[in-house]
């Protein structure tokens, strides 16, 4: 046995001193930081180390010692000479079990270490588990709360409205109302009127012929539309508020936009812009040009791009993009913008290429196009 670790002789030498036996790493890394014997304390070097008799190293290969993984559960005993092989290829030199990876200890059982993991993980979670359990706990408690104001709120908004609507329950026809209309065609009462003097009086008097003709209000309503289209343009609209049907969204011209009260009956006509104007076919002759400096060639290829792009667009915004886009696929020296507005509300001040500008006007719209 080395003195100096206190283990079986690993690859041993011999001191020329006092032919004292040592594992050669242990004298060697001795001699780094000494220069005597370890053991008669004589000047020593390496140079006075040398191999042992042969009798001693087949003895000393003779010895049969446990597996350095004795630890991970090796059983097996071997001769020293044969242990640094053993030890490369012992199926327990890694630390964790290949079945359980559980470390490994003298005599492992798999379901014992795999027990006892699962208890530790047990006492590690048990507190953050009573932790997250009272959350929800609390949680639920407030959920219940909260269905129950939302229940108590419901109930609350259904008497009222059972309260504010006690009259519905008596439905006053349409030709009943239109009676009582009738008898005040004379004193409406405007509460929006964003129309030009002339358009009102022509507005009131579509109204009123239509409120003495029409015996429901769906008729009044169409046939208003139909003629406020044939006096104005397209794209009107009536809606007919009885002073309990809710309340409609709508984006209205902000220039041809009334409501007016008759009786209990409030209409309200507004106008919008669709992109396929009139719902009918488009044609480049129904472009008005306003301004342009642009090459007869280029003029062309914009109406025909124009007729093409308001025929497949929906919205605004799309026929700007359709045009633009088939522009820059045509002309892509530089990149081209597009405007398209209310014929009356589009202002512009912009700076563009030489050659490259045209304005244009096709029904209630305005075209801007320009390279900039």
């Amino acid at each position: 046995m080395c003195s100096i670790c206190q283990e079986i002789f690993n690859t041993p030498v011999t001191t020329t001193c006092c032919l004292q036996l040592f594992c050669e790493e242990c004298i060697t890394k001795w001699l780094t930081t000494n220069t005597t014997c370890p053991y008669d304390r004589k000047p020593l070097t390496r140079s006075g180390l040398s191999k042992p008799p042969r009798l001693v190293t087949n003895t000393l290969g003779r010895f049969k010692i446990r597996c350095d993984y004795w630890a991970h559960g090796c059983q097996d005993v071997v001769k020293l000479d044969d242990l640094t092989k053993h030890t490369v290829d012992c199926r327990y030199k890694d630390a964790k079990c290949p079945k359980c990876q559980c470390d490994r200890t003298s005599g492992h059982d798999c379901i014992v270490a795999l027990l006892a993991e699962s208890n530790q993980f047990k006492k590690k979670y048990s507190g953050e588990l009573a932790v997250y359990k009272a959350f929800i706990n609390k949680a639920k408690v407030e959920i219940e709360a909260l269905k129950q104001a939302l229940k108590r709120a419901n109930d609350a908004l259904k008497n009222a409205h059972a309260t504010n609507n006690t009259d519905d329950e008596v439905h006053i026809p349409d030709h009943e109302l239109l009676v009582v209309c009738r008898r005040q065609l004379s004193t409406p009462e405007f509460l929006t009127n964003t129309m030009d003097t002339e358009m009102t009086a022509k507005t009131l008097a579509i109204i009123r012929a239509q409120v003495t003709k029409q015996k429901n209000l769906f008729n009044v309503c169409k046939q208003i539309a139909n003629d406020m289209d044939e006096e104005f343009g397209t794209s009107w609209h009536c809606l007919a508020d009885r002073g309990k049907a809710g309340v409609a969204y709508y984006t209205p011209d902000r220039s041809t936009f009334m409501r007016v009260k008759i009786a209990s009956i409030t209409l309200i006509l507004f106008r919008t812009v669709t992109s396929r104007l009139d719902s009918q076919i488009i044609d480049d002759d129904d472009i008005d040009i306003v301004q342009d400096d642009m090459k007869p060639i280029i003029l062309e290829m914009v109406r025909e791009i124009t007729c093409e792009a308001i025929e497949s667009a929906d919205t605004l915004d799309e026929i700007a993009k359709n045009i633009k886009n088939k522009m820059k696929s045509r002309y892509y020296l530089y990149d081209w913008q597009c405007f398209v507005g209310l014929r009356n509300s589009i202002g512009r001040h912009v700076t563009y290429q030489p050659n490259s500008f045209i304005s244009y006007d096709l029904d209630e719209l305005r075209v801007v196009l320009f390279q900039a």
